[in-house]
């Protein structure tokens, strides 16, 4: 079975953003690409796996993390568009925001890796069909912002509320999300859950069959090995394809930086759960990027 493993490189200004606090980290090396994106290319090394790095366009600029994202390249990863600032309710930006957000993330990239994307994910899965129809106007391959759950936006929403202790609300997806194919699939620009014919594929974040429960490495914190193993077990025996997400942040010992995030355990904790997932994906699917992944199958999983 083919899969793709894929890392949100969220800068911890973003977490910190949340929180209405400034972050200024020493020689403006972000821990997120100093830590988190060393880490994790040191762990595909490891399994000699080539993965997904979703990069934030602001963090693309800076000197300090160009080396990075060359390096990303250079082992043969794919680097996607995270648009340019990760704003919050991506989905509701006006036109001209939104189309903006999209097309300077990825020429930030594209200045720093020497390569255009053309995958894309929305900051917190907050999409619809118009940000899907504005991707199709810019001849984006595939978009890799659907969550098929029918609880990971309350999910979110409490979480994020809890985190930054305000009743917020968030639109980081739907309800019906939760009956969209476990597949890739090309969806309907009418309605984003569901197949149609249009010119861009959907590769939906993996999630438990049947039950649709968050698989990825967030839940894997909060609820354990046991869990994970459970719904990993259910996704493997279902013949569904893979698209395992996992943040940067997972690999960086925050408490360095005076950060706390509600249900997010210890670094080595982290770390240990992070490389169990590993073994078992690894075990498991054929990993590639996920640009890869859509050319190989064609949508046909």
């Amino acid at each position: 079975m083919f899969g793709t493993v894929q890392v949100d490189v969220d800068g911890l200004w973003t977490y910190y953003r949340y929180l209405g606090r400034e972050f200024s980290p020493p020689d403006e090396l972000d821990p997120v690409y100093g830590e988190g994106v060393f880490n994790f290319l040191e762990l595909f090394k490891k399994h000699s796996i080539k993965a997904t790095f979703f990069i934030v366009g602001r963090d693309a600029v800076k000197a300090v993390h160009k080396n990075l994202i060359q390096r990303i390249v250079g082992e043969g990863h794919e680097i996607a568009n995270h648009t340019l600032h990760h704003r919050e309710n991506f989905c509701q930006l006006p036109d001209k925001e939104l189309s903006e957000e999209i097309d300077l993330g990825a020429e930030k990239i594209k200045e720093a890796g020497g390569i255009y994307p053309v995958g894309f994910r929305a900051p917190i899965f907050s999409v619809n069909e118009r940000v899907l129809k504005v991707l199709i106007s810019k001849e984006y391959l595939y978009d890799a912002s659907l969550l098929p759950s029918f609880f990971a936006s309350f999910a979110l929403q409490l979480g994020h509320s809890l985190w930054r202790r305000q009743n917020l609300k968030l639109k980081t997806g739907r309800f019906s999300f939760g009956l969209a194919p476990l597949a890739i699939y090309r969806p309907d620009s009418r309605c984003l859950w569901k197949s149609g014919s249009e010119d861009i594929w959907e590769v939906p974040v993996s999630v438990m069959p049947y039950l649709r429960l968050p698989l990825h490495s967030s839940y894997a914190f909060l609820f354990g090995k046991r869990i994970f193993d459970l719904g990993f077990n259910m996704l493997r025996k279902s013949n569904a394809p893979l698209s395992y997400l996992f943040h940067g942040l997972d690999l960086v010992d925050f408490k360095k930086y005076n950060l706390h995030i509600p249900f997010f355990r210890n670094f080595s904790y982290r770390n240990e759960i992070c490389r169990h997932i590993m073994n078992r994906l690894k075990s498991a699917y054929e990993l590639m990027p996920t640009k890869e992944l859509v050319e190989r199958s064609g949508g046909q999983m």
